[in-house]
């Protein structure tokens, strides 16, 4: 079948309809599936695998969301934790009650990649076709923000107008929340990016 499509991009949906009858909590089980999916890259190199799988359900007393504890949230995959260990990536999408809109919820999407920081953004749905895109609201940028984040955000509406190094020298600590902040304004569409420089939209 890849030999005919040549595809880009390859979809498993779901891990556990491709393990079958095997048991998806032993370690040599996952190890042995995840190197079969491997196979396929041998004369593919470019071929990316995108595994389809769900969240064991999780203790009442305390439940990890993708927003606020990403990593605790990925540790939550139903079955062995080999599964988590051996992929590049691991997002995930998941519906939350929002507390700023009573009676709505935020569609969240974010994860962790091997060499890259953990990402979180909020999407809203299309009903008609199904589709999801990123929100370009204030709220919804608020809704991703740490409470760091939420100090340093304060600084850059403050400064209108900015660049990274004028930015962290004004609020004159944490160079991480600060680059994290930006890639979340930019990807929620509250800053606006030109050449090396940020802009504040007006909420």
């Amino acid at each position: 079948l890849l030999n005919e499509a040549n595809p880009s991009v390859v979809v498993v949906d779901t891990w556990r309809l491709l393990l079958g009858a095997k048991d998806e909590n032993k370690s040599e089980v996952v190890v042995e599936g995840l190197k079969q999916l491997s196979k396929l890259r041998k004369d593919r190199p470019y071929l990316s695998i995108i595994i389809v799988h769900h969240l064991r359900k999780q203790n009442s007393d305390y439940q990890a969301t993708l927003r606020t504890d990403p990593y605790s949230w990925i540790e939550n995959v139903s079955g062995h934790h080999a599964l988590v260990g051996h992929v590049d990536r691991c997002y995930g999408i998941e519906r939350e009650a929002d507390i700023v809109s009573s009676g709505d919820s935020l569609i969240v999407f974010g994860g962790v990649a091997r060499n890259a920081t953990s990402t979180c953004m909020i999407l809203e749905a299309d009903e008609e076709t199904l589709l999801f895109e990123v929100a370009k609201t204030s709220d919804a940028f608020r809704a991703v923000l740490t409470v760091a984040e939420q100090q340093i955000y304060e600084t850059a509406k403050g400064m209108r107008s900015f660049s990274f190094n004028e930015l962290f020298k004004e609020y004159g600590k944490n160079k991480k929340g600060v680059a994290s902040m930006l890639k979340k304004g930019v990807t929620q569409g509250v800053l606006e990016k030109a050449g090396g420089r940020y802009t504040c939209r007006a909420e």
